[in-house]
């Protein structure tokens, strides 16, 4: 027994524990001060936490205050009426918006009949003034065919043609008057009568 004694201080002897020592108490306290951190980080949490669950606590009572509030419902019913305001606007705005168009076409069809009928009145303006040219020119020759009467010239109308009388020589002859101009058939008549 002796001998394990003296093998056993022998042993203790050669082994350095008081590093191992040192070390253990160093890992020893940086464990401890590791726990007092962690607490340190719980309870601010802790706290944090407490406080943001009392402001949730007064906005969920704030909201739901404000939720039965007599101006909440009035606020909510006015913008559901503004909502369906703009509804009818919109609406009214498409049905403005196809009126216009219709009336454009309207427009655009009435400017184009207009167009046809000043077209047609200028070619009745100029129907009427030719017309009326042609009917003063007639009114003209019936005249001058009036005096060649009384001198002794009979006009056939139906046949287009005059019968010339001359009084003098005791002659007549009949002209074709659709086939000569007007001054050939004056130069006939005057030298005829």
């Amino acid at each position: 027994m002796d001998s394990l004694k003296t093998a056993i201080t022998e042993t203790n002897s050669g082994f350095d524990i008081q590093n191992d020592l040192n070390l253990l108490d160093s890992i020893a306290n940086n464990i401890q001060q590791l726990d007092t951190l962690r607490q340190t980080d719980i309870e601010a949490r802790r706290a944090k936490n407490n406080k943001l669950t009392k402001q949730l606590s007064t906005l969920s009572a704030s909201i739901n205050q404000l939720k039965g509030s007599n101006k909440m419902k009035t606020a909510q019913k006015q913008l559901i009426d503004l909502e369906n305001q703009m509804f009818h606007i919109a609406g009214n705005l498409t049905t403005f918006n196809m009126e216009l168009n219709s009336l454009k076409l309207t427009y655009n069809q009435e400017l184009k009949r207009l167009d046809e009928l000043e077209n047609q009145l200028q070619e009745m303006k100029n129907s009427f003034e030719l017309s009326e040219d042609i009917e003063v020119a007639e009114r003209a020759k019936m005249i001058k065919l009036k005096l060649y009467e009384s001198l002794g010239m009979k006009l056939d109308i139906q046949n287009k043609q005059v019968m010339v009388l001359n009084k003098r020589k005791n002659k007549s002859g009949v002209l074709k008057l659709e086939n000569y101009s007007e001054y050939f058939i004056s130069n006939y008549i005057w030298d005829n009568i």
